[in-house]
């Protein structure tokens, strides 16, 4: 929003810190004597206003989000207005960032209190109409799972959402995608959730990792095939088995068995939750505890690191 001060309240605040450093004096986008202009995604109103008095080699667009979430960042027309394009995923082509990681708690993971062959959703109900959206798979999962006769717990916001309300975030989706450029994937429209006594809803939590924690499995979906967020963290630190769908870990340089790789299909959860052993499940659990607290993944992923590695990058841009 251009507030500095609070975004530097923020779990991203660091980025603040860091670029002052590097000797830069950080200001709001509507200070006029503003040298240069960094935009964390796409800001239309931002860039409009800057757009007289910085020029476009002096302003610098960092990508975090996927085309699902905001497709503007993908636009050649877009990008075309900044002079450089510092990047979270390798959609955008050239080097990727690692996606700063809120730091993580440490947890003592208690057998006893995890449910054994439990599976666990946690994310809003969101609908894209967008290419490449994965939230209408997490939709499919769910529905799978039950099919089968398998428990499912489901938390986030938006599950409960019906009638009206349902129908404008459908609305609204299919005017987003037709607004940018976009046939709109119709198959993505986003029924309301039924009640069903296997689906076990807990709304918003207080606090995802202690009841991640006592789920066998999580259903790890990324918004889309191109980049990693705070989702297979998430499930890693709470000790779960990941079904995980989005890009390969390798590519992001994250090891093989950390969690189970699966394609974009919603049987193939529901597959691999059937045919592993518990041989299997206990060393996915080792791998995932030994890739997060290993020191690459520190100092790659975790907060710190990361937001310093993104500012020195961004001062690359504009120094």
């Amino acid at each position: 929003k251009g507030d500095v001060e609070s975004f530097r309240q923020t779990p991203a605040g660091g980025l603040v810190t860091y670029l002052e450093k590097f000797g830069h004096q950080v200001v709001d986008y509507s200070n006029p004597k503003a040298s240069h202009f960094v935009s964390l995604d796409h800001h239309k109103k931002a860039l409009a206003l800057v757009a007289e008095h910085v020029p476009l080699n002096k302003r610098v667009l960092v990508v975090q989000e996927p085309l699902v979430v905001q497709p503007a960042n993908y636009s050649r027309q877009i990008q075309s207005k900044y002079g450089a394009i510092v990047s979270l995923t390798p959609a955008t082509g050239g080097e990727t960032l690692p996606w700063p990681q809120t730091n993580w708690p440490e947890m003592t993971l208690d057998k006893e209190n995890r449910e054994q062959d439990s599976v666990i959703l946690v994310n809003a109900n969101k609908s894209s109409f967008l290419p490449g959206s994965r939230y209408g798979l997490r939709r499919k999962v769910m529905h799978a799972f039950l099919r089968q006769g398998i428990n499912f717990d489901l938390a986030g916001s938006g599950w409960d959402r019906r009638g009206l309300p349902q129908i404008k975030q459908n609305l609204i989706g299919i005017a987003y995608a037709i607004v940018n450029g976009f046939f709109p994937r119709l198959s993505e429209y986003s029924f309301p959730t039924k009640n069903h006594p296997l689906l076990h809803k807990h709304g918003v939590v207080g606090s995802k990792y202690e009841l991640m924690a006592t789920k066998d499995f999580a259903v790890v979906i990324e918004n889309s095939q191109t980049y990693i967020s705070e989702k297979l963290f998430d499930a890693v630190i709470a000790g779960c088995i990941p079904l995980f769908c989005g890009p390969r870990l390798s590519r992001f340089g994250i090891p093989e068995g950390v969690a189970v790789e699966l394609p974009n299909r919603a049987e193939a959860f529901v597959d691999s939750y059937w045919s592993l052993t518990q041989q299997e499940k206990d060393l996915i659990r080792e791998n995932g505890q030994l890739w997060l607290n290993s020191n690459d993944t520190i100092s790659t992923w975790s907060q710190e690191p990361a937001l310093k590695r993104l500012a020195q990058e961004i001062s690359s841009k504009i120094s």
